[in-house]
């Protein structure tokens, strides 16, 4: 009776350092993918920003290509001017 004692005690003890043990390979997996997620959700902020960038870019472009028409007609119309002037 006492050998079984002793055996289950040692079982025991065995059980105990088996769910240690994997207790810290959870742990340490689990930090692991904290530091994962970490990348992740940055380059996701950081491609939100760029695509709101290029939204920005996009709705600004039209309206400078329009400005910058109207100058060069301006510059036109300017040198025009300055022949019919000199003439």
């Amino acid at each position: 009776m006492l050998a079984l004692l002793k055996k289950a005690n040692h079982l025991k003890v065995e059980v105990l350092k088996f769910r240690e043990d994997l207790q810290a390979k959870i742990n340490h997996l689990q930090e692991m993918v904290a530091e994962a997620e970490c990348p992740v959700e940055e380059k996701m902020a950081k491609n939100k920003s760029l695509h709101s960038a290029l939204q920005k870019e996009e709705f600004i472009s039209p309206e400078l290509k329009t400005t910058l028409a109207l100058e060069e007609e301006e510059k036109k119309e300017d040198r025009l001017m300055v022949i019919e002037l000199e003439a």
